[in-house]
């Protein structure tokens, strides 16, 4: 407990248990500032997901999906939003 492990080795690993199950899923809520993408290991679970061809799924409660929507929808809004979250 409390070891300082090597970089090379903690990529390693965590890449062999995501790629050994092959799938992440990623909850982007709230939409407007979803926590998952200010986590440093979930943007690196991420990173790892992508570039090793793993499935990679993105999901939010249906009440955040159902805002996202109807923001992206309003015109004095739309698009725009998205950019302000990422």
């Amino acid at each position: 407990k409390g070891a300082i492990v090597p970089f090379e080795d903690f990529r390693d690993a965590f890449e062999s248990r995501v790629c050994g199950i092959g799938h992440i899923c990623a909850l982007m809520a709230p939409w407007q500032k979803p926590a998952y993408v200010t986590r440093i290991w979930c943007v690196f679970e991420l990173f790892i997901a992508t570039t090793k061809g793993c499935s990679v799924t993105v999901t939010m409660p249906p009440a955040q999906a159902d805002d996202m929507l109807d923001s992206l929808l309003r015109a004095d809004f739309g698009v725009s939003a998205l950019d302000e979250v990422f």
